[in-house]
């Protein structure tokens, strides 16, 4: 979203979220300026897996009705969620419809990931601008992949519960993996966990980094999703329970290795630096054995 904005001519303005992920709503009102225009909230969110609640929606609700900005919400997460946790789409709520902008698709709900298909429901003088830049850029989708997108949606939605359920049990395994070897927060919604990984290292690159050479498991570094979120990395469980084994196994082992060295660098360096403050007679010792 930061690229796209600033490719618009606009500056991007970020909220920082709580250790859970939650959104202050004073932050949103202190970052405001006569210059903002939208407001761009994603729930259930990538990379974090959290939802906003209805409270706090309705709170953003009334920041965009009290100030007269476009809410732009991704919801493309909207049917994968957890436990008792439903997404609010704040274009249904009082007032909203001619305030949002709402981006959905099909790649992740029905996997269809490489045929690109999405859409967006907003006012319809949004929507023409919106089409004078579309038809230029993209035309249009062939046509099978949008008769697809229609019998996705107009079809028993069985699969789509059947694959949520798979989602669910993969999001239990991989939180309980994760909670052994970082600090992690149970997602409520999409595919991802977003654990911090600061108790090993401090850069999310170079930790991605690490884990790509010495797990062959690859992550996304928490910098990617702004400077809030350094520290973390991201993980996605859109893949069989074997591979997800496989890899948390891996993760296992490479820290395990890490720290071990971390340690014996650790003792080698206090024993240099009791060394170091011997007598000078003794260090000559110490030196020549």
């Amino acid at each position: 979203y930061p690229e796209i904005v600033i490719l618009c001519g606009g500056i991007p303005k970020f909220v920082r979220t709580d250790k859970n992920f939650e959104i202050n709503t004073d932050e949103i009102e202190k970052n405001l300026s006569d210059k903002t225009k939208a407001i761009i909230i994603n729930s259930p969110s990538n990379p974090t897996g959290a939802i906003i609640n209805e409270r706090t929606m309705n709170k953003i609700a009334d920041i965009a009705i009290k100030h007269e900005l476009y809410i732009i919400s991704d919801e493309i997460y909207e049917k994968i969620t957890y436990g008792n946790f439903k997404p609010v789409s704040i274009g249904a709520l009082p007032e909203m419809k001619e305030m949002t902008i709402t981006v959905n698709g099909f790649s992740k709900s029905y996997a269809m990931t490489g045929w690109r298909l999405g859409y967006v429901g907003a006012p319809k003088n949004i929507i023409n601008e919106m089409k004078k830049v579309e038809m230029q850029t993209v035309s249009c989708l062939p046509y099978f992949i949008q008769y697809a997108g229609v019998v996705a949606l107009q079809s028993s939605q069985d699969c789509v519960e059947e694959m949520r359920k798979k989602f669910e049990e993969r999001r239990d395994y991989v939180v309980r993996r994760a909670k052994e070897i970082f600090s992690c927060n149970v997602p409520d919604g999409a595919f991802y966990i977003f654990p911090e990984h600061s108790m090993y290292e401090k850069d999310s690159i170079k930790f991605s980094g690490f884990l790509l050479e010495k797990a062959k498991v690859a992550v996304v570094p928490g910098i990617a999703f702004g400077d809030s979120c350094e520290g973390y990395i991201r993980l996605s469980y859109a893949t069989s329970m074997e591979n997800l084994k496989k890899g948390f196994d891996a993760i296992e082992d490479a820290l395990k290795v890490h720290t071990e060295n971390l340690v014996i660098h650790s003792n080698l360096s206090n024993r240099l630096r009791y060394i170091f403050h011997l007598p000078k007679s003794l260090l000559l010792k110490c030196c020549l054995s």
